[in-house]
């Protein structure tokens, strides 16, 4: 299939926003569940620090869907963007 270079063009950038958003997410996911309030949580929900939390967090938040990463188009597109990184690093186009 042939495409237009500004269709690749803006592909390439998506999927570098997307990276860039997943490293993101992973690093700001490992503070989450390292601190202290994280480990309690983790280790067994207490339901008034629960509460005061997710009355915190409602404010701030204005989205109410939940979050599920292990969709199938999640993983898909980590699979793009590594392909992508392999083709990148294999002709050194990040030097």
């Amino acid at each position: 299939m042939k495409h237009k270079k500004s269709d690749l063009t803006s592909f390439a950038k998506e999927c570098a926003y997307a990276h860039h958003q997943f490293l993101n997410v992973a690093c700001i996911a490992e503070e989450i569940t390292k601190t202290d309030i994280g480990r309690e949580l983790r280790n067994g929900i207490d339901n008034e620090l629960l509460l005061e939390i997710s009355r915190r967090y409602a404010k701030h938040v204005k989205n109410n869907c939940t979050i599920d990463i292990d969709t199938g188009e999640t993983q898909e597109c980590q699979d793009i963007i590594n392909e992508i990184i392999e083709c990148c690093e294999e002709h050194n186009w990040f030097q």
